[in-house]
C-alpha cells in the first residue's frame, strides 16, 4: 500500500528531526558510501519509486561497510516486492501496480550498486559471461 508524498515528507522530516546531532542530512547508514547510495532511492518514495517503510527497513538490516548485507537486504526486499506484483490477487489496480514494479526496480537498482565483485555472478547481466 502506497502513502501520500507529504506523510512520507513528514515521516522523513521527524527522522531528521529526531536526530542527536544537528546535522541537516538525515543519516541512514554510519558508513557514507552506503548513505549516499541510500538517499536518493529515499527521494523516489515522492513518486512511487519506493515505499519509505520497506526503505527505512532495509537500510536498518545493513550493517556499514559490510556490501555483502547491502546487496543482499536490497535483493531481499526487491524479490519479496516483485512477489507481491506478480500476485494476482493484489493485481486489482492498475496504479497501484504500476507503482510496485516501479519501486521494484529501484530496489534493483539499489541491491546492484556495490555487486562487481564477481562478474560471473549470475546476478550481473542476467547470467554467467559467455
Amino acid at each position: 500500500m502506497k502513502m501520500s508524498p507529504v506523510f512520507a515528507g513528514v515521516a522523513l522530516a521527524s527522522l531528521c528531526h529526531a536526530q542527536s546531532d544537528e546535522s541537516p542530512v538525515l543519516v541512514l547508514s554510519s558508513d557514507d558510501s552506503f548513505n549516499f547510495d541510500i538517499l536518493p532511492g529515499m527521494g523516489q518514495i515522492a513518486n512511487d519509486g519506493a515505499d519509505t517503510v520497506p526503505s527505512l527497513a532495509v537500510a536498518k538490516k545493513i550493517i556499514p561497510g559490510n556490501w555483502t548485507t547491502y546487496i543482499g537486504a536490497w535483493f531481499e526486499l526487491a524479490n519479496a516486492t516483485k512477489a507481491q506484483a506478480m500476485n494476482q490477487e493484489l493485481a486489482y489496480d492498475p496504479i497501484n501496480v504500476r507503482a510496485t514494479w516501479f519501486s521494484l526496480s529501484d530496489y534493483f537498482r539499489r541491491a546492484d550498486a556495490y555487486n562487481r565483485e564477481d562478474w560471473d555472478d549470475p546476478r550481473i547481466n542476467g547470467g554467467p559471461r559467455r
